[in-house]
């Protein structure tokens, strides 16, 4: 079973790519979060890619992620009945894992209905099928606490900046907490081009720390 991929991108469309691996193209559905942060790797480098593989009678599929989160999300919505990869997929383009799982742990039917093919009654199910599962997940990805309104409690929420992660480290580093760091880091990626170095983003983000024309 194909479990990682490591090599070029062939072909990127909205909904799959092409991965050529030693000459060998692979051919993987995606969602829209996988997208996004294969548009955005440098061309000529190599890429990696988890992959859940599905065995069918006429077709092997392969399903690719940019992260191990969202290939975990992704096999934890298969679980659910009536859940199969391409609804799963759209979960995972419209909310992120975090969100997701979080929504799940929470039973935020609201949140899960915002997912394209997800109506009340699917969002409920999913809920009682999947919710202490969700909270396993989360627990043993090192989650803060799980909100009401289904996320952790400080996550980026959506901070796509390459560099979001380093900008938090470098702001635990200078001594604030990790909550601080992550608040900081989500503002100033809301106020900074998306192609902003990383230099500029931690400016930012020690601006919207110290409350000086960057706070929420």
């Amino acid at each position: 079973m194909i479990r990682k991929l490591r090599g070029h991108i062939d072909t990127l469309d909205l909904t799959e790519a092409i991965v050529d691996v030693g000459g060998v193209g692979f051919r993987v559905a995606i969602p829209l979060s996988t997208r996004q942060a294969l548009a955005q790797a440098p061309r000529h480098q190599p890429v990696c890619l988890w992959v859940h593989t599905r065995v069918r009678e006429d077709a092997i599929e392969l399903f690719g992620f940019a992260s191990l989160e969202e290939l975990r999300a992704f096999e934890l919505l298969l679980q659910a009945s009536g859940v199969g990869p391409r609804l799963a997929l759209s979960a995972l383009s419209t909310l992120e894992p975090e969100r997701l799982l979080g929504a799940l742990a929470a039973t935020d039917t609201d949140a899960l209905q915002r997912v394209p093919g997800i109506g009340r009654r699917t969002a409920e199910r999913l809920c009682v099928e999947l919710a202490e599962k969700a909270r396993d997940l989360l627990g043993a990805e090192g989650a803060g606490e799980v909100t009401a309104a289904g996320g952790r409690a400080a996550r980026l929420d959506g901070a796509r900046h390459p560099g979001s992660r380093d900008a938090v480290e470098a702001l635990v580093s200078l001594g604030y907490s990790r909550p601080e760091a992550l608040k900081a880091v989500r503002t100033a990626v809301r106020r900074v081009p998306a192609d902003a170095s990383l230099e500029t983003l931690l400016k930012a983000a020690l601006a919207a720390a110290a409350g000086s024309g960057y706070a929420e």
